[in-house]
């Protein structure tokens, strides 16, 4: 018969039970650094039936989510002569998800994900740029994401782009849901 150690214990709390923290992050879109994209890198626009990419979010998830919000929900996938290679989420005032309220602002990015082979190239700048500008294009001037505090090279990432820490939130994370999530 098998014995619980106190470790064994520690590991299967934290499968059912965890305490996240995250920074929260805002950029002025008027004030975005310049980011050079190559003429090889395009932004699509997922149609919420096909095209995504299996990462932070599973596609199960990211359709779930979407289905629930369909009106408060786009999804971009950055892509290098065609091949995607990144994914990021954005949503807008409205949403009432159990993890985002989105109350007092108007959009907040959420699933970004550069697939590992691209990762560190200055991918995630490009396809956060690229998104920036496409919410300029709705009037959109501010716009916010959370970030684990302990994903170091996201923060460069998002530092490097104009991304400002404007906040730290601690949540609990219980059966994979984040309850609750910061009232934004």
């Amino acid at each position: 018969m098998r014995t619980l150690t106190i470790n064994s214990l520690r590991r299967m709390m934290r499968g059912l039970f965890s305490i996240r923290r995250h920074l929260i992050m805002k950029l002025n879109i008027d004030q975005i650094n310049e980011v050079i994209v190559p003429v090889e890198c395009t932004l699509l626009e997922v149609d919420h039936a096909d095209g995504f990419i299996d990462g932070t979010y599973s596609i199960k998830m990211q359709k779930k989510i979407i289905s629930l919000n369909e009106k408060f929900v786009d999804t971009f996938i950055l892509r290098i002569d065609q091949q995607p290679i990144g994914i990021a989420s954005v949503m807008y005032r409205g949403v009432d998800e159990l993890e985002y309220k989105i109350r007092n602002i108007d959009a907040f990015i959420y699933n970004v994900l550069i697939i590992h082979e691209f990762r560190g190239k200055g991918y995630a700048g490009i396809l956060l740029s690229l998104i920036a500008n496409e919410l300029k294009k709705q009037g959109i001037r501010e716009v916010f994401l959370a970030v684990s505090t302990d994903n170091i090279s996201a923060i460069s990432a998002y530092k490097k782009i104009g991304f400002e820490i404007i906040d730290k939130k601690s949540f609990i994370r219980i059966l994979r849901h984040n309850i609750p999530y910061y009232v934004l």
